[in-house]
Parts: C-alpha cells; structure tokens; sequence
C-alpha cells in the first residue's frame, strides 16, 4: 500500500494519541483538561474500535468507530494533525478502516462532521449528506 498501512494502535502510541485527542478535543469541542485526553486516548486504544494510518512508519492519521452494531458502524474521532492534512489521509484511514468493517459484515456507516473540509473528505468515500446537527455538551 505504497509505504501506508493501518492498524490498530498499541499503549506505545498512547503519549501521541493523548496528544491528538487533546488536540481533537480542542479544534472541535472547545477542549478539555490533558489527564482526561490521555484517559480517554487509553480507553479508545483498548476498545478495539480505533485504527492509526501509518506511512513510513510514522502514525499520520487516526479513525475510530464510536459505536458498532453488527450491521452498521458510527465513524468517529478522526483526526490528522496540522502538519499532515491536506494530502489524503483521513481520507485514506477512514475508508480503509470501513473496508475492513464492510468485510466483516457491516453494512451501513454515519458520522457527523465539524466543518465543510470534513465533510468533503467523507463525500469522496461514498458518503450522503442526510442533514444538518449541532451538539450539546453538558459538563
């Protein structure tokens, strides 16, 4: 796969997943404290449910399934630092990461996004846009 491949992440990545998740957390829900990022990045790699993109080696890009049912996904937590947009790779993450749930018998994928360079990314791996949301969210 040209250099690129995807996996699932192990507690070695965690110090860069805590960073993401910070992050993350940051540009799309207005933020959160470090010890709950990190708690959270360390939950999320032992769900399972979370995928890294790595190219030479280096870890570009993450996906994760927030919620799995046995014929449908939620898609989630998607995220390619700064340095790293711009050439493909959430694209490339997400849609190998539903490769591999459509090859296990999924059949139906959702997600939300948070801007319209998201929701672009998405629109080129087969998704419809079927409305319009916000969140709320309560401390």
């Amino acid at each position: 796969m040209d250099g690129f491949s995807l996996r699932k992440p192990t507690m070695d990545d965690l110090p860069v997943l805590a960073a993401w998740n910070h992050a993350y957390s940051a540009e799309v829900l207005g933020g959160q404290d470090e010890e709950r990022s990190r708690a959270e990045a360390e939950q999320t790699i032992l769900s399972g449910q979370q995928r890294v993109l790595v190219k030479d080696g280096e870890i570009v890009s993450q996906t994760r399934f927030n919620a799995v049912l046995p014929d449908a996904v939620q898609v989630g937590g998607v995220y390619t630092p700064a340095c790293w947009r711009g050439r493909g790779f959430s694209r490339r993450a997400v849609a190998s990461h539903l490769a591999e749930a459509f090859a296990g018998g999924v059949e139906n994928a959702i997600l939300f996004s948070a801007s319209e360079s998201a929701s672009s990314v998405y629109r080129a791996i087969g998704f419809e846009q079927i409305g319009e949301y916000q969140i709320i969210l309560f401390e």
